[in-house]
């Protein structure tokens, strides 16, 4: 869900695998909090009975998100692999 907070492990691995280093996902955190575009918030597992770290984005967030959508890849391009069977 939109306002449903995400891991912050969640978030800079998904940022790593995208080829952000763990600085620059550092550094780009920092400023999307003080911008106040996200916010940090504790997540709760039922399972394990505890909670941990998660960021959720913020309604100036989402704002800026709208106003500046096409800047965004919303579908990857499938690679053609040129009808060749993974089997």
């Amino acid at each position: 869900m939109p306002t449903s907070p995400t891991s912050l492990v969640s978030a800079k691995r998904s940022a790593e695998r995208n080829g952000i280093t763990s600085m620059g996902f550092n550094v780009a955190l920092r400023r999307l909090l003080a911008k106040q575009m996200v916010a940090g918030s504790d997540i709760w597992d039922e399972r394990h009975q505890d909670s941990f770290a998660g960021l959720k984005v913020t309604e100036s967030g989402w704002n800026w998100i709208d106003q500046n959508d096409k800047q965004f890849v919303f579908v990857k391009e499938v690679e053609d692999d040129d009808g060749d069977i993974p089997f």
